[in-house]
Protein backbone atom coordinates (compact mmCIF):
# COMPACT_ATOMS: atom_id res chain seq x y z
CA UNK A 1 0.00 0.00 0.00
CA UNK A 2 3.05 2.21 0.51
CA UNK A 3 3.29 2.89 -3.22
CA UNK A 4 -0.20 4.42 -3.55
CA UNK A 5 0.22 7.02 -0.83
CA UNK A 6 0.85 10.44 -2.34
CA UNK A 7 4.41 11.46 -1.49
CA UNK A 8 5.55 14.99 -0.96
CA UNK A 9 8.91 14.50 0.64
CA UNK A 10 11.19 17.17 2.02
CA UNK A 11 14.29 16.11 0.11
CA UNK A 12 15.83 13.62 2.53
CA UNK A 13 13.32 10.82 1.94
CA UNK A 14 11.18 11.79 4.92
CA UNK A 15 7.64 13.12 4.84
CA UNK A 16 7.25 16.56 6.39
CA UNK A 17 5.10 16.34 9.51
CA UNK A 18 3.37 19.68 9.01
CA UNK A 19 1.77 18.51 5.79
CA UNK A 20 0.70 15.01 6.85
CA UNK A 21 -2.73 16.05 8.10
CA UNK A 22 -3.35 18.30 5.09
CA UNK A 23 -2.77 15.54 2.56
CA UNK A 24 -5.75 14.32 0.66
CA UNK A 25 -5.55 10.71 1.78
CA UNK A 26 -8.33 8.30 2.44
CA UNK A 27 -8.73 6.81 5.89
CA UNK A 28 -7.12 3.61 4.63
CA UNK A 29 -4.13 5.49 3.26
CA UNK A 30 -3.68 7.35 6.56
CA UNK A 31 -3.88 4.06 8.49
CA UNK A 32 -1.34 2.51 6.13
CA UNK A 33 0.99 5.49 6.46
CA UNK A 34 0.67 5.35 10.25
CA UNK A 35 1.58 1.65 10.20
CA UNK A 36 4.54 2.33 7.89
CA UNK A 37 5.79 5.04 10.27
CA UNK A 38 5.32 2.77 13.31
CA UNK A 39 7.22 -0.06 11.59
CA UNK A 40 10.02 2.25 10.45
CA UNK A 41 9.16 1.80 6.76
CA UNK A 42 8.38 5.50 6.31
CA UNK A 43 9.97 8.45 8.04
CA UNK A 44 8.02 11.49 9.11
CA UNK A 45 9.88 14.60 10.21
CA UNK A 46 7.54 16.04 12.82
CA UNK A 47 7.06 19.76 13.27
CA UNK A 48 8.15 21.41 16.49
CA UNK A 49 4.56 21.38 17.72
CA UNK A 50 4.19 17.68 16.88
CA UNK A 51 7.49 16.85 18.58
CA UNK A 52 6.39 18.80 21.66
CA UNK A 53 3.08 16.92 21.80
CA UNK A 54 4.84 13.56 21.47
CA UNK A 55 7.23 14.19 24.37
CA UNK A 56 4.90 16.26 26.53
CA UNK A 57 6.64 19.64 26.56
CA UNK A 58 5.80 23.00 25.06
CA UNK A 59 6.86 24.04 21.56
CA UNK A 60 8.61 27.05 23.12
CA UNK A 61 10.80 24.72 25.20
CA UNK A 62 11.82 22.77 22.11
CA UNK A 63 12.51 25.97 20.17
CA UNK A 64 14.66 27.24 23.03
CA UNK A 65 16.60 23.95 23.08
CA UNK A 66 17.16 24.10 19.31
CA UNK A 67 18.47 27.67 19.63
CA UNK A 68 20.71 26.70 22.56
CA UNK A 69 22.17 23.80 20.58
CA UNK A 70 22.82 26.04 17.58
CA UNK A 71 24.57 28.58 19.81
CA UNK A 72 26.64 25.85 21.47
CA UNK A 73 27.67 24.54 18.05
CA UNK A 74 28.62 28.06 16.91
CA UNK A 75 30.58 28.63 20.15
CA UNK A 76 32.43 25.33 19.70
CA UNK A 77 33.31 26.19 16.09
CA UNK A 78 34.51 29.66 17.15
CA UNK A 79 36.64 28.13 19.93
CA UNK A 80 38.13 25.68 17.44
CA UNK A 81 39.04 28.51 15.06
CA UNK A 82 40.55 30.52 17.92
CA UNK A 83 42.56 27.49 19.07
CA UNK A 84 43.92 27.08 15.55
CA UNK A 85 45.00 30.74 15.57
CA UNK A 86 46.73 30.24 18.93
CA UNK A 87 48.45 27.11 17.61
CA UNK A 88 49.82 29.09 14.65
CA UNK A 89 50.91 31.93 16.94
CA UNK A 90 52.67 29.48 19.26
CA UNK A 91 54.50 27.82 16.37
CA UNK A 92 55.47 31.24 14.98
CA UNK A 93 56.80 32.31 18.38
CA UNK A 94 58.89 29.14 18.57
CA UNK A 95 60.39 29.91 15.15
CA UNK A 96 61.06 33.52 16.13
CA UNK A 97 62.73 32.48 19.38
CA UNK A 98 64.85 29.91 17.56
CA UNK A 99 65.84 32.46 14.88
CA UNK A 100 66.83 35.10 17.40
CA UNK A 101 68.60 32.56 19.58
CA UNK A 102 71.06 31.44 16.90
CA UNK A 103 74.11 32.89 15.26
CA UNK A 104 74.08 34.06 11.61
CA UNK A 105 75.91 30.92 10.44
CA UNK A 106 73.25 28.66 12.01
CA UNK A 107 70.54 30.71 10.29
CA UNK A 108 72.27 30.21 6.93
CA UNK A 109 72.42 26.46 7.51
CA UNK A 110 68.73 26.46 8.49
CA UNK A 111 67.71 28.43 5.37
CA UNK A 112 69.71 26.04 3.18
CA UNK A 113 68.07 23.05 4.90
CA UNK A 114 64.60 24.52 4.51
CA UNK A 115 65.30 25.51 0.94
CA UNK A 116 65.91 28.95 -0.52
CA UNK A 117 62.77 28.71 -2.70
CA UNK A 118 60.55 27.89 0.29
CA UNK A 119 62.00 30.77 2.31
CA UNK A 120 61.64 33.15 -0.65
CA UNK A 121 58.04 32.07 -1.28
CA UNK A 122 57.26 32.82 2.35
CA UNK A 123 58.89 36.25 2.14
CA UNK A 124 56.94 37.03 -1.05
CA UNK A 125 53.72 35.99 0.71
CA UNK A 126 54.46 38.36 3.56
CA UNK A 127 55.28 41.41 1.43
CA UNK A 128 52.63 40.84 -1.23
Amino acid sequence: MNNIIPRHENGNGAIGGRGVQRRKMTLGQRISLGADVALGLAQVDPSIAQSAAIVGVSPAQISAEIKARAKAREDAERAKREAAVFDVAYAANQLIDAWHGTCPQAREVAVEAIGIAAVWDTIVGVIA
